[in-house]
């Protein structure tokens, strides 16, 4: 969540996306049982804020948060959330956005990823599951991330993805941008257009031994423990 003034700045660069006016950009990353349905379920919401000039990702949780029940505003991203198929291209739904926005969120651009494209990454990043077992079973993958069945369980299985992907980013074995582009639309879902994506797939990915992902809310809980 974000204090302060809020404001959007674009730079002279028609590829670079939006960012606050310290520089900082923001991805909502989002997990959907499908983008392609007429009923999909949101499964996992996490804002990626970085610094273009910086090494550290940060990662906050906004669906599932880590707790053993969903909270109110959980609940309400739960039931709002919506794929409009209305238009050219699918995008979003208003009111769930707006209630991001309502609860003082913001974001440079948002990327949808469905279970085929969540099991993808989970097989690629070794399978690793918080319980530190390989989960071999496509199903099993995609079960293991899925926030309304089991908050706790959903949210630690989507930061044990996270912290997988941050590994091949510090190692360089993540994967090229260009294999998840082809995954659009068909499993995955942005507001990006692909030169976006690239720039900043290559911002992220760049000096990688120094790259560093923090979970800062996973850090106040082992504090509090």
């Amino acid at each position: 969540m974000l204090s302060g003034p809020v404001v959007k700045v674009t730079t002279e660069h028609q590829e670079a996306i939006a960012s606050l006016d310290n520089g900082q950009r923001s991805l909502l990353l989002v997990a959907a049982s499908t983008i392609t349905g007429t009923s999909p379920h949101l499964e996992g919401l996490w804002l990626a804020t970085y610094f273009p000039t910086d090494t550290t990702i940060q990662f906050m949780p906004i669906y599932a948060a880590g707790n053993n029940t969903l909270s109110s505003l959980e609940q309400q991203l739960e039931l709002t959330f919506q794929i409009d198929q209305t238009g050219s291209t699918p995008r979003l739904g208003e009111e769930f956005l707006r209630l991001l926005e309502e609860n003082n969120y913001w974001w440079s651009g948002y990327i949808v990823f469905d279970e085929v494209s969540l099991a993808k990454a989970t097989q690629q990043t070794g399978d690793v599951a918080p319980n530190g077992k390989a989960v071999t079973d496509t199903a099993a993958s995609k079960a293991s991330l899925r926030a309304l069945e089991d908050p706790l369980d959903g949210y630690s299985s989507q930061v044990a993805l996270l912290q997988s992907m941050c590994r091949q980013i510090n190692t360089g074995t993540a994967p090229g941008v260009a294999q998840w582009i082809s995954l659009i639309p068909s499993h995955i879902l942005t507001d990006l257009d692909a030169s976006q994506l690239q720039v900043e797939w290559e911002t992220l990915a760049s000096n990688p031994p120094d790259r560093t992902c923090r979970f800062p809310t996973l850090e106040i809980s082992r504090v509090e423990q």
